[in-house]
């Protein structure tokens, strides 16, 4: 099956970010705006019926990465116009917001922890910033980061474990960090030649996978 989203000039309208919903019924895509347009917007497709059903509208910018919340009520979208949009998931055309977060500098990749509720926000920095959602549920819309700290050069990418129990982090400085929810590093990988550009765990956590900017793919034991 195929999708295609409305174009412009150049790269408007290009899809850059993806997520898939817990229940792998819905699937997030998002990417460059499109000049006609006042707002970026992100398209929620229903893929068991093959169609959209929503769309979540507000950044002034590109949208880099999207992640849906382990119980699938909310869904996060970090751009580079240094926001981070906290949207409510439900059957409607619109979806509303729930809280904005301004962030210092253009944000890069975010996770949701599937089992903490905690969302990971890389920008423009070797720092990444943890928000813990788990309150929203409460109202509690105000709420401070932690600052994970180990990183020498800009972090791009960042995955939460399925499990919950592992943060990954890789940088352009040639780093691989692996921390517990709680910011304590399990293990710094060395010797790596060329910066990872993605990251994936197998299902049951136990595997790391990486691929660098190159194209080589490398997997380790957890």
């Amino acid at each position: 099956r195929k999708f295609e989203s409305q174009i412009g000039d150049g790269p408007e309208g290009m899809l850059y970010a993806a997520a898939l919903s817990p229940d792998g019924k819905l699937l997030a895509v998002a990417g460059y705006q499109v000049a006609i347009q006042s707002e970026n917007y992100i398209i929620i497709l229903d893929l068991e019926k093959g169609k959209q059903v929503s769309t979540a509208t507000g950044h002034k910018d590109v949208i880099n990465s999207l992640s849906f919340s382990g119980s699938g009520k909310y869904h996060a979208s970090g751009s580079a116009d240094q926001m981070v949009k906290i949207w409510k998931v439900e059957p409607a055309p619109k979806l509303s917001v729930v809280t904005t977060i301004p962030i210092p500098s253009p944000v890069s990749c975010i996770a949701f922890n599937s089992l903490t509720q905690d969302l990971a926000v890389s920008h423009e920095s070797n720092d990444i910033l943890v928000f813990g959602l788990a309150s929203l549920e409460k109202g509690n819309l105000k709420i401070a980061p932690r600052t994970f700290k180990k990183h020498k050069g800009i972090v791009d990418k960042i995955v939460y474990s399925p499990d919950g129990s592992y943060l990954a982090t890789s940088s352009y400085e040639n780093e691989l960090i692996v921390w517990k929810p709680d910011g304590t590093v399990v293990k710094e990988f060395e010797d790596l030649v060329n910066p990872i550009n993605a990251i994936a765990f197998s299902a049951d956590s136990k595997i790391m996978a990486g691929l660098d900017v190159l194209g080589k793919g490398t997997s380790w034991g957890i």
